[in-house]
């Protein structure tokens, strides 16, 4: 257990967090971690905007109704106004810290109003967990925060090196992304011969939290076989392939824990499960890996259906535009940020590269002294920087569109071929 937070501590973060208003918050990976209660500001708010539909004006000390505090949708016991006990929270990832105000009566609980501080106090890095206070009253008050989290301050100090995100752990560890799902559902491009209609589904899991895909073609449409492994790394070529006729689930062993796959075929359509993802496997997979743990499975598709009496070809794009752009994806817990992930049809993604010679563009696979001749017809000149050139890409127009059920996941942000999620 860390020594008691200070009054003087407690002063100097509230002071620091008021004069940076604007530093960027950071990320808090550890899921074994001591809270400790660091004050608040009990700063008053009032004006215009405190006014009820009688014109009369109220006023409310922030810090004073925050009267409870939530991390990752459980309630931390006895955090309320103006206290909270040292305590030791296990296995509870940093995800949607809230509060709820007692004084307002319209989305009390208010899961986008706070920040997490790096601050450096007698000598030691620290975390904070700061809260900005707002509330809202159906007779019209409301204050929409000042921008300074620190009506209402916690101190997060990590009980040891068991993380779910991608803070530094040394080694070869990639710490290039942070906790995240990210899913890709595409269909096969069509075959010259012997051509039939598939889904690869893969599930790409760095964070701790289990998954669920559900895919909504209906039985008339679906072939109940597939094809699922799942991978630990492609680079390195670990994976376990499930190879047993009939049989749409398989078992793996990560460090000591059994993570299961499972592909029900139903009559609304095929679901896709994993289970048994928690704090132990993932830091298992980042020290060993680098990464997380991927699933994938393909699935087959019958090239004509009869339905009441009628029988008609099956497309591609009736499939996708009926059935796969409607397909939804579910969590257990909260990841970091979801993504569905587009691909495209070369490698290249649009990325400048500087021009190696007159002939060809570096690739990002190959070092300095390597070229790969690339013709002309793939690039165009940055007008800007004649020395760099802009690659040409195409998104894969069989990529499918795989939503969160959650309605409060909302598309926060795109990359070239993602759309990014985030609660």
């Amino acid at each position: 257990m860390p020594k008691a937070v200070s009054t003087d501590e407690m002063a100097f973060v509230k002071q620091y967090m008021k004069d940076h208003p604007d530093e960027e918050g950071v990320k808090f990976y550890n899921i074994n971690y001591f809270i400790q209660y660091a004050g608040g500001s009990y700063d008053e708010y009032a004006g215009k905007t405190m006014l009820d539909q009688n014109k009369a004006q109220h006023s409310v000390v922030g810090t004073n109704q925050m009267d409870y505090i939530e991390i990752n949708g459980k309630h931390i016991n006895d955090y309320n106004a103006n206290f909270g006990p040292d305590a030791l929270c296990q296995n509870l990832p940093m995800v949607n810290p809230a509060y709820h105000d007692s004084w307002g009566n319209v989305d009390n609980t208010k899961y986008d109003s706070y920040k997490i501080y790096k601050i450096s106090y007698d000598g030691q890095d620290c975390y904070y967990l700061g809260f900005d206070y707002k509330t809202k009253k159906r007779s019209g008050e409301y204050y929409d925060g000042d921008g300074v989290y620190n009506d209402y301050v916690i101190k997060l100090t990590p009980a040891d090196d068991t993380t779910y995100g991608n803070e530094s752990q040394g080694g070869d560890v990639n710490t290039t992304f942070d906790g995240e799902v990210e899913v890709n559902l595409s269909v096969n491009a069509e075959k010259s011969e012997g051509d039939y209609i598939a889904t690869k589904l893969s599930i790409h899991v760095r964070d701790t939290t289990d998954v669920e895909v559900f895919i909504p073609a209906t039985a008339e449409y679906y072939c109940q076989a597939d094809d699922v492994n799942v991978v630990l790394s492609h680079k390195l070529n670990a994976a376990e392939y499930n190879n047993v006729t009939n049989s749409n689930s398989m078992n793996y062993k990560i460090a000591g824990q059994t993570i299961t796959f499972t592909v029900a075929y139903e009559l609304g359509g095929i679901r896709v499960t994993t289970s048994g993802i928690n704090a132990k496997v993932l830091k298992y997979l980042r020290e060993t890996y680098g990464d997380g743990i991927t699933f994938e499975v393909w699935n087959y598709y019958n090239s004509s259906v009869t339905i009441n009496g009628a029988t008609s070809d099956v497309t591609r794009g009736m499939l996708k535009n009926q059935f796969l752009n409607n397909s939804t994806v579910k969590f257990t817990a909260n990841p970091g940020q979801y993504v569905n992930a587009f691909g495209s049809f070369n490698d290249y993604g649009g990325v400048i590269y500087e021009k190696a010679d007159d002939a060809g563009v570096r690739t990002p696979y190959t070092d300095k002294a390597c070229t790969q001749i690339l013709d002309a017809q793939y690039w165009d000149r940055l007008e800007s920087d004649p020395r760099y050139y802009v690659i040409h890409s195409t998104v894969n127009a069989w990529d499918c569109v795989v939503v969160p059920t959650d309605a409060s996941y909302t598309l926060k942000a795109t990359k070239l071929y993602n759309k990014i999620y985030q609660k």
